[in-house]
């Protein structure tokens, strides 16, 4: 039994069909992947600045005092060892008072 020219061209155009609806189907589904990480990152960054925001002081992580006083971890580490400046444990993270910082950079 011989297929018809008809019968192929139906399905190659069916196949060309599902190829398409499945390659666009993977660009949305990507697309959306991005989105919702867009979503889920910014969250966390209003999260992040809710913690820092705690009985109307705020407090800054390791990094920004480090970029701030431009000072190395094992500085940090120093100075929490005698006094100088202690950070704040809240669950697993060390936070910093900023005021405290501001007090360091006033002094110079």
């Amino acid at each position: 039994m011989t297929e018809s020219p008809n019968h192929l061209e139906g399905e190659l155009l069916q196949a060309s069909f599902q190829s398409f609806f499945n390659a666009l189907a993977k660009e949305a589904s990507a697309s959306m992947k991005n989105e919702m990480l867009r979503e889920i990152n910014a969250i966390r960054e209003e999260e992040q600045e809710k913690l820092k925001k705690i009985d109307g002081e705020t407090y800054m992580t390791r990094q920004e005092v480090m970029s701030i006083l431009r000072r190395s971890y094992s500085t940090l580490v120093k100075w929490k060892r005698c006094g100088y400046l202690v950070p704040i444990k809240f669950g697993n993270k060390n936070l910093y008072r900023k005021s405290d910082v501001l007090k360091l950079l006033e002094r110079g």
